[in-house]
C-alpha cells in the first residue's frame, strides 16, 4: 500500500504531537462511550440525552475512531472535541424540549432541499437561495451549536465562538475555505444537526473510519431524520420561518428518510460530471483528515470515495422510481455557473414561488460578494488519487445517462 504524506503540518499542531509523545500522553486522551458522556454531562450538569438510539452509532464510531483513523494525538483531542460537542448539544436539545414541549407542534411546511454529489454547486445554489428574505436558512453559529441563546438579551455568545472556531480552522488548514465556503454569520449545511445523531457525512469527511461508514450505509437513517426535524423546530420556534431553505449532499443518500420525515419537501437537485466530481471531493477530504493523522492514503481515499459517491447517486435514483416528479427540479452545474440567476428563476418557476425584485436584487450582491475562485484556483486530478478516467467513466454512465450530465473538458 502506498501511502502519501501530508506535507504541510502547522506548528501548534506539531508541538501538541511532539509533547505528547515524548510523555507518552497520547493515549490519555479518552475517547471512550463514558468517558465522554460523563464529560458532557459534568459540563452541562445535564443527564437525559434524549434517549438511547445514539449510543450504538457513537459506539461504532468510538471504534473506527480508535481502530482505524490513525489519528495522532492533536487529532485525538480534535475527535474528542467533535463527539462531546454533539453529546453537549443532545444534552441541551432534551432540555429544550422537556422545558418547551410546544416546540415540537411547530409545522415545518414545504422545506426547499438542495442536494447532489458534493463539489456539484450545491453551495453556491443555497447561498442564493438564502439571499431571499422570504427564506430561512440553517447559520453556521446556530448549525454547530442549535441550543437557543441565553435568556440575558446581551448577545449571543454562539456567534462568537464560531467567528474563532473558523479563525482556527483558516490557520490550522488554509486551504480548506477555498475548497468549501464557511462564514460564522452566513448558511451552513445540515450535517451538523445530523452528526448530533451521529448520523450523515461529518464524520466520514473527517476521519477514516470505513466501519462507521458502512453501519450507516446499512441501516435506516429514519430515526436520525426525525431528530434533525426535531432540531428544526426548536431553531424555527426561536426564530420563525415562512420557508426553510435546506442544504447538504448527505442527503443523496438518504432521500427515503428525508420524505419521510418531510413529506412535503420540495427537492432541488445538481447535477456534474463526476469525473470533475471525485478528485475534488477526494482534495476535501484529503485536507480535512490531514487535520487528524500525519499519513493520508490518497489511493485508499480516491477509492473508497467514488464507491461512496457512487452509491448515492444510485440511491437517490432507486429512491426517486415511483414518487410524483413534481416535487423535483434538476439542474446543472454548467448551468448554474454559466447564469446563475435564470437557473434560480427556473426553481421559482417549477415550484410557483414568488422571485420579487428585492430578492433578485440580493442575489446579484451575493454573486458579485463571492465570485468563482474567490481564494484561488485548486487543482486535481483522477490520477492524484488512484483512480482511472476510463474505469470512472463507466462507474456513472447510467447515472450520466439517466440525467443527460454533460461531460466537462
Amino acid at each position: 500500500m502506498v501511502r502519501f504524506h501530508r506535507p504541510v503540518q502547522r506548528m501548534p499542531i506539531r508541538i501538541v504531537n511532539a509533547v505528547a509523545y515524548a510523555v507518552g500522553g497520547a493515549a490519555r486522551v479518552d475517547l471512550s462511550e463514558d468517558g465522554l458522556c460523563d464529560a458532557a454531562c459534568r459540563g452541562t450538569g445535564l443527564r437525559d440525552f434524549g434517549g438511547d438510539e445514539f449510543r450504538t452509532p457513537l459506539r461504532v464510531l468510538l471504534r473506527a475512531l480508535a481502530d482505524e483513523a490513525e489519528l495522532h494525538p492533536f487529532g485525538r483531542l480534535h475527535a474528542r472535541r467533535l463527539v462531546l460537542r454533539c453529546l453537549v448539544n443532545r444534552l441541551r436539545l432534551a432540555a429544550d424540549w422537556q422545558r418547551r414541549p410546544e416546540v415540537l407542534r411547530e409545522e415545518i411546511r414545504a422545506p426547499l432541499f438542495v442536494l447532489g454529489l458534493p463539489r456539484s454547486g450545491t453551495t453556491l445554489m443555497l447561498n442564493l437561495l438564502a439571499s431571499d428574505p422570504a427564506h430561512r436558512w440553517l447559520g453556521f453559529w446556530e448549525a454547530h451549536d442549535p441550543s437557543p441563546p441565553p435568556a440575558s438579551g446581551l448577545g449571543d455568545p454562539r456567534r462568537r465562538r464560531a467567528r474563532a472556531e473558523l479563525r482556527v480552522l483558516d490557520y490550522l488548514a488554509p486551504d480548506l475555505l477555498a475548497l468549501h465556503e464557511m462564514s460564522a454569520d452566513g448558511p451552513e449545511e445540515c450535517f451538523p444537526l445530523l452528526a448530533n445523531a451521529f448520523a450523515g457525512v461529518a464524520f466520514s469527511w473527517m476521519f477514516d473510519v470505513p466501519t462507521f461508514d458502512d453501519w450507516l450505509s446499512r441501516n435506516d437513517a429514519a430515526p436520525a431524520y426525525a431528530y434533525y426535524r426535531r432540531q428544526l423546530q426548536l431553531l424555527q420556534w426561536y426564530r420563525p420561518a415562512n420557508r426553510w431553505v435546506l442544504k447538504s449532499p448527505t442527503h443523496l443518500w438518504t432521500v427515503d428518510a428525508l420524505l419521510a420525515s418531510f413529506p412535503d419537501a420540495r427537492i432541488v437537485q445538481l447535477h456534474r460530471d463526476p469525473l470533475q466530481v471525485v478528485p475534488s471531493a477526494c482534495s476535501l477530504g484529503a485536507t480535512m483528515r490531514g487535520l487528524a493523522t500525519a499519513h493520508v492514503d490518497l489511493r485508499r481515499l480516491g477509492r473508497r470515495t467514488t464507491e461512496a459517491l457512487a452509491d448515492g447517486v444510485e440511491r437517490c435514483m432507486n429512491a426517486r422510481r415511483g414518487r410524483g416528479a413534481e416535487r423535483w427540479i434538476d439542474l446543472h452545474y454548467l448551468d448554474l455557473v454559466r447564469d446563475p440567476l435564470a437557473t434560480v428563476r427556473a426553481i421559482y418557476e417549477r415550484f410557483a414561488l414568488a422571485l420579487t425584485p428585492a430578492a433578485e436584487a440580493r442575489m446579484t450582491a451575493c454573486l458579485a460578494r463571492s465570485p468563482q475562485h474567490k481564494r484561488g484556483v485548486h487543482h486535481y486530478t483522477l490520477a492524484q488519487f488512484g483512480l482511472s478516467h476510463d474505469e470512472e467513466r463507466r462507474r456513472y454512465a447510467g447515472y450520466c445517462d439517466r440525467h443527460r450530465v454533460r461531460a466537462e473538458s
